[in-house]
């Protein structure tokens, strides 16, 4: 990444951040534990930072509208993902509730 494409990302850190929370705490909703709005949030950042090397600024669009789209999928995917991985939990909580009962449930 050279020194501009840092300088533009960098000039849009507060728009970034803001748009990574209200994405995150809309894709979780009511349905996620709210400890995995963390989560999102870092799955946020790890994608903008996997996205810096593909923008082109020459194009004439701010890095906040480029990864708008991809960044709210990506972020609803996950919610899914640790949804799925919620309910497995809740259900190895209900059904197991000894260590060695544990050990023996297994779920796919």
């Amino acid at each position: 990444m050279d020194k501009n494409m840092f300088e533009i990302c960098y000039t849009e850190f507060e728009d970034i951040q803001g748009m990574i929370e209200a994405i995150s705490c809309r894709v979780a909703g009511s349905s996620l534990k709210r400890e995995r709005i963390r989560d999102l949030i870092a799955e946020g950042w790890v994608y903008v930072l996997e996205m810096v090397p593909y923008f082109e600024p020459e194009r004439g669009i701010k890095f906040t509208t480029y990864i708008w789209n991809h960044l709210n999928g990506r972020l609803l995917r996950a919610a899914i993902r640790m949804k799925e991985l919620d309910d497995t939990e809740e259900l190895r909580d209900i059904y197991c509730s000894t260590d060695s009962e544990l050990r023996s449930c297994e779920f796919e």
